[in-house]
């Protein structure tokens, strides 16, 4: 079975020419052949964009956390799971953790954003 790119995968869902269903698919079925930080992220992605039957969200974070696991030094995982803690699990607090673990491993821009965006949303709550 020939496997779509990661990347065209996420190209056809912006442009509505496949759903996350059928993406989390084909990513299920490359995970067959072995665990990549990219496939792992991919597979929590569609997770949460798509509507599939048997998986919940914390199969998404679980996700994130094995791509962690496979690549410690990574912080693709760790900003992903920045992401999900505070855009799913409003958890300001664990999210900052991962952000500036992410950061400490040069997780760069996004994460002084993120880091920024949560710091101000706090100071705007209090």
């Amino acid at each position: 079975m020939t496997h779509t790119p990661l990347s065209e995968l996420r190209k056809q869902i912006r442009a509505g020419t496949i759903d996350a269903d059928a993406a989390l698919r084909q990513v299920e079925s490359q995970l067959e052949s072995g665990h990549t930080v990219g496939l792992l992220i991919a597979r929590g992605d569609f997770i949460q964009l798509g509507d599939s039957v048997g998986y919940e969200l914390d199969d998404a974070r679980n996700s994130y956390a094995r791509a962690h696991v496979l690549e410690p030094e990574n912080p693709g995982p760790l900003m992903e799971l920045g992401h999900f803690f505070y855009s799913v699990m409003d958890d300001e607090l664990t999210a900052q953790m991962y952000f500036r673990r992410a950061l400490e491993l040069g997780g760069g821009e996004k994460c002084k954003r993120m880091l920024h965006d949560i710091a101000a949303r706090e100071t705007h709550l209090d």
